[in-house]
């Protein structure tokens, strides 16, 4: 059982036989051409840098991205930043994958319900078939339950992408509310259905890694592929109505360089690519400022999906009036 985490580190600790999973190593030279390793080690609250200098290299496993290891060693200061100076390492096989794997805080059979209340609503035929040809398959439907969001950006970690996809749903009912040009429907079939190519794309054990099917294909096909199957089995689909909905997840990303094929063209496509985007970046802001609030950095590191910005860590005053939100 793990008794330490990142989180909880603190500069001039010793650790013992302390569990860790390998995010990276690299073997690198020092400039007087002395060989070291860098590691990435993590756990379900964050990571941290580590290093095995030459006269200890004796004394450590060389392990691999997604493998647990014990390590001893010492917590010291680099730059600013905790940095943990090893001095033994071995790979094990005696861990628990719910201390590597983070996991969504909030109700998956609810979130679920949501989905499926949804669904029920729907007046379109069509698309409630369509539907519900994915999420009432069982075996679907259970591996949606436990999919991540993606590997590492946002919503990673397990029931990330059922989480992602329920705030979507959120978010859009006052979109929907001022908007009532917005097909609610055709909205609602993208939201569920966009980012299904991630249940093919990724999986997990220790960590989160991407398949061979997804390093080659991507999410977005695989997800296109797998709702053009299922649409061609419904009898009189209407043409133009399947167009919209690969169209959807075509377009999900808004941008050529950021993987859609497509820019998005239908009003319900610009609707769902910023719905995809307000939930995807709220998340990696939220979780830059929960693992470093507690921390005395005043702010995050540099967050890759937000353009390299910072995530200011400091408590907001506790106060009425601070914590009421005002609409004008």
């Amino acid at each position: 059982m793990k008794k330490i985490f990142v989180n909880e580190l603190k500069t001039g600790q010793d650790l013992i036989d302390q569990t860790f999973l390998v995010k990276s190593q690299k073997k690198l030279k020092t400039s007087s051409n002395k060989e070291y390793w860098s590691l990435t080690l993590g756990d379900k609250t964050g990571e941290i840098d580590a290093k095995v200098w030459e006269d200890k290299l004796d004394t450590c496993e060389s392990a691999k991205e997604g493998d647990a290891v014990l390590i001893s060693g010492a917590v010291n200061e680099y730059k600013g930043k905790k940095q943990l100076i090893i001095e033994s390492m071995q790979i094990t096989e005696d861990y628990e994958i719910s201390d590597f794997l983070q996991q969504t805080s909030k109700d998956i059979d609810k979130m679920f319900k949501i989905i499926e209340k949804n669904i029920s609503g729907m007046q379109n035929k069509h698309l409630k078939s369509l539907l519900n040809q994915f999420y009432k398959d069982e075996e679907f439907s259970e591996k949606f339950k436990q999919a991540p969001g993606a590997k590492v950006i946002h919503h990673a970690y397990v029931g990330g992408l059922l989480e992602h996809v329920s705030e979507m749903l959120g978010y859009a009912e006052p979109v929907l509310k001022d908007y009532p040009n917005i097909n609610k429907d055709l909205l609602i079939t993208g939201i569920l259905l966009h980012d299904i190519g991630k249940i093919d794309e990724l999986e997990t054990n220790s960590r989160i890694f991407q398949t061979l099917k997804g390093k080659f294909v991507g999410h977005i096909p695989i997800g296109t592929i797998k709702v053009a199957k299922e649409m061609d089995k419904i009898k009189d689909f209407p043409e133009e109505l399947k167009d919209k909905v690969l169209h959807l997840i075509l377009s999900h990303h808004g941008k050529l360089e950021f993987g859609s094929p497509v820019k998005p063209q239908l009003l319900e496509a610009v609707v769902l690519n910023y719905l995809d985007e307000l939930s995807s970046k709220t998340n990696i802001a939220a979780k830059a400022y929960e693992l470093g609030v507690n921390t005395p950095e005043q702010f995050s590191d540099k967050q890759f999906g937000l353009e390299g910005t910072q995530i200011y860590l400091g408590k907001h005053e506790d106060n009425d009036e601070n914590n009421q939100a005002q609409l004008i």
